[in-house]
């Protein structure tokens, strides 16, 4: 039986992985090859889930811990996507915050399923601003985030320089040239997953790539964990009911609202998206930063509605509480706003939990 190709993809908050996930689905299927997408949070009411099923793409989703920490539930459900659906190829993006992947992923898998799985170079997704501000600490992430986001990339196969779409020429030349000098191990990627530049390259190239051999990540644990825990983690679910004239207005409504009272108590977005859907439409939102946001995609720009759900996940640089009350706030804002009646469905808010990997194999 042939092999079932799974691409890893690992990277911090906000480097865009989903979104070449899905390009690469794209790609891929217009390939004639079948493809199956595996996603991962450390809680449920994930968005990134909604994307991919909005593709029918079949879909895993290994909740509650990372990779590492769920490393039972991700074998079990690359199991289940072979067994049902017989793939070619296996997309799977790690949680952001996430590292030592070669050890405690990449590794137990090659010992457990060699047979069964052609396990091709880590690739870890980098977003150029994101790498300038870590960099050059122009923004309040701590030294144990710092070092969380550089440990990703000393364990990358294949580095992928994203957003190209947003830089000129001269940017990516330079950010290249500082990737290439840092992480000689591995070879850097311009591209863009929003447009598809470049995405075609990296797939032939992870595909066909002899993975490079690399040594047990030195990591100290207690540093990572420390990194992960400064994060507030937020994701929420919630119904409005009452006659919604304007989707999109609401929606951005919401968003500037959000956005504004993290900059209020000098909070960083690591990552912020927002899902929104009724019975036929659906609209998404994210930023990566304070200040700005996309609107990522809205199916229907003359949209009125009389029950609409809307998920929110958050990542932020801010404690848990924090966070929590800034979320409700914005809801009280929009019930008095436009006079609408809001129930929560869901609410996960805390700090991730030490990860305590199922193997690390050296």
């Amino acid at each position: 039986m042939k092999k079932t190709i799974l691409i890893l993809l690992s990277g911090f908050l906000g480097a865009g992985k989903t979104t070449l996930m899905l390009s690469a689905a794209d790609i891929l299927r217009a390939k004639g090859m079948k493809v199956a997408c595996i996603t991962n949070d450390q809680s449920e009411q994930l968005v990134d889930s909604k994307m991919v099923l909005r593709k029918e793409i079949p879909l895993q989703q290994i909740q509650g811990g990372c990779f590492c920490c769920r490393f039972e539930d991700l074998d079990n459900s690359i199991t289940r996507i072979i067994d049902e659906h017989c793939p070619h190829v296996i997309l799977a993006e790690a949680v952001g915050s996430c590292t030592d992947l070669i050890a405690t992923v990449i590794k137990p898998l090659q010992s457990f399923h060699k047979d069964k799985l052609d396990i091709r170079p880590l690739s870890v997704v980098v977003d150029p601003e994101r790498w300038s501000d870590l960099v050059s600490h122009t923004t309040s992430f701590t030294d144990e985030i710092h070092y969380l986001f550089r440990k990703q990339l000393e364990e990358a196969q294949c580095i992928l320089l994203n957003k190209s779409d947003l830089l000129s020429t001269a940017q990516v030349e330079q950010f290249i040239c500082q990737l290439t000098d840092d992480f000689t191990a591995a070879p850097v990627f311009s591209i863009s997953a929003a447009d598809g530049a470049g995405v075609d390259e990296w797939i032939n190239h992870i595909i066909y790539a002899k993975p490079n051999s690399l040594p047990l990540l030195d990591i100290d644990y207690d540093k990572y964990a420390a990194g992960e825990a400064q994060l507030g983690w937020l994701n929420a679910s919630f119904a409005i009911n009452g006659r919604i004239g304007d989707v999109g207005l609401l929606c951005t409504s919401f968003m500037e609202k959000l956005l504004s009272d993290c900059k209020n108590v000098k909070a960083d977005i690591a990552h912020l998206k927002l899902w929104g859907q009724d019975g036929k439409n659906t609209i998404k939102l994210s930023t990566v930063r304070n200040g700005s946001y996309m609107l990522d995609h809205m199916t229907s720009r003359d949209w009125f509605t009389d029950h609409f759900i809307i998920w929110i996940n958050a990542r932020v640089h801010i404690d848990p509480t924090q966070l929590s009350d800034i979320l409700l706030k914005a809801l009280r804002s929009l019930e008095e706003d436009f006079s609408f009646v809001i129930t929560i469905d869901q609410m996960d808010c805390f700090s991730p939990s030490r990860p305590i990997p199922t193997y690390r194999m050296a």
